[in-house]
């Protein structure tokens, strides 16, 4: 039950994200305000249906206008790769994906992005009982 109220949280995102304006840097494909760094909050998802916080933490997903990505955990560099944008479509319904590949395996994990105003949103696809991850926009600044 919970990954059906998980996947219709994810439909609405998306169906909002479609009326919102935004503004900011582009991303590879020209979506608007993507990169950047985001602070995430929260993930919610797996058997469970947990939801983790990270109030006490500080979770920055960098995301580059060259295509690149890093992560720093708590100021301190994570992982990093390249990233990709391509489009899902599902009857009516088109959907963007990120796709992430790491610098150590260069496997591709596909996400689900939705973005609306300073949100960010990343959720699994290729999993059914996937996890969705928010994010917020941050400003502070990190080595690069």
């Amino acid at each position: 039950m919970r990954h059906i109220i998980n996947l219709l949280v994810i439909v609405a995102v998306a169906l909002s994200a479609t009326t919102a304006c935004s503004k900011g840097h582009s991303g590879p494909s020209g979506i608007s305000g993507l990169t950047g760094r985001w602070r995430e909050l929260s993930t919610s998802g797996g058997i469970g249906g947990q939801t983790i916080r990270y109030d006490n933490e500080m979770r920055i997903l960098q995301l580059n206008e060259d295509s690149t990505w890093s992560v720093w955990f708590n100021g301190a560099f994570g992982q990093s790769g390249v990233y990709s944008l391509s489009t899902m479509t599902n009857g009516n319904l088109t959907d963007t994906l990120i796709i992430f590949r790491d610098n150590t395996t260069g496997y591709p994990h596909r996400q689900l992005l939705q973005r609306i105003d300073e949100h960010l949103f990343l959720g699994d696809i290729d999993i059914s009982d996937g996890y969705t991850s928010s994010y917020i926009r941050w400003p502070a600044v990190f080595p690069q």
